[in-house]
């Protein structure tokens, strides 16, 4: 547990950024995630005075989380040499390990190529060559572009986020505004709830209007005798949906009988 996270409570109206910097830094090691987090949260504190949405409060500590990562492994192939003059003085400076000659950027396209399907490195080569995509093609390179990115953002929800979001959709916030409020995708959300079996707020509230509509439109048609056209106007429904409507309303009728 990082202290920072565990004295959140300390820091006032701040206490939201100690949760956001906890949160983006499970996959950094232990020895640096109290150093990574309270420079976010400095950062965060400074971000906060000019932009005060908590979404794009996220997305800052994740783009220092990923400038993190890009430090780490640029200083991983740097070595340090000292070396000392003719009048004694010493003087360090780093260099790079591996030549640049580009032979590792090779070999890690190879090993990338290796673990892609055959289809995708066929459109590469099409795109490479000028060839036109098909739109089968452009579908397929779309779909699995995505599932290649390495910061997905429906990746890596701790269990404080599944307890909120789960909290808000309680409270009656729809998908859109829980993706809002913690920072996730609605695809997130929406799986985070499907794993605690809940739905949308707003689903449901989409189906209690679907089933009073339906219900003002049998009213109209069975008891006040009100022609198709004129309960599509007065309800702003389509006429083919309250045909539908008379039409499921006669069936029952007539199970009923």
């Amino acid at each position: 547990m990082s202290y920072l996270y565990e004295h959140r409570e300390q820091l006032g109206e701040n206490k939201r950024l100690a949760e956001i910097a906890y949160s983006v830094t499970f996959s950094i090691p232990p020895d640096d995630r109290d150093d990574v987090e309270q420079k976010i949260v400095v950062d965060l504190i400074e971000v906060k005075k000019k932009v005060t949405t908590e979404r794009y409060l996220w997305k800052t500590a994740r783009h220092m989380v990923a400038r993190y990562w890009e430090t780490y492994y640029r200083e991983k192939d740097k070595s340090l040499h000292f070396r000392e003059s003719n009048r004694g003085e010493v003087t360090v400076d780093w260099q790079f390990l591996s030549a640049s000659d580009g032979t590792d950027a090779r070999l890690d396209a190879v090993a990338i190529l290796s673990t892609l399907p055959p289809r995708l490195i066929e459109i590469g080569l099409k795109k490479l060559s000028g060839e036109p995509l098909t739109n089968a093609d452009r579908l397929y390179r779309h779909k699995r572009r995505n599932k290649l990115k390495p910061n997905r953002p429906t990746g890596c929800i701790s269990d404080e986020e599944k307890h909120r979001v789960i909290e808000l959709n309680r409270k009656g916030l729809n998908n859109d505004e829980i993706a809002r409020a913690t920072g996730r995708s609605a695809l997130s959300v929406r799986n985070v709830l499907k794993e605690a079996g809940l739905s949308s707020a707003y689903q449901s509230q989409v189906e209690r209007v679907r089933q009073e509509k339906e219900e003002l439109v049998r009213q109209a048609y069975f008891v006040e005798r009100k022609s198709i056209i004129q309960i599509a106007i007065e309800t702003h429904t389509w006429r083919k949906t309250v045909r539908e409507v008379v039409r499921a309303g006669k069936k029952e009728m007539a199970v009923t009988v």
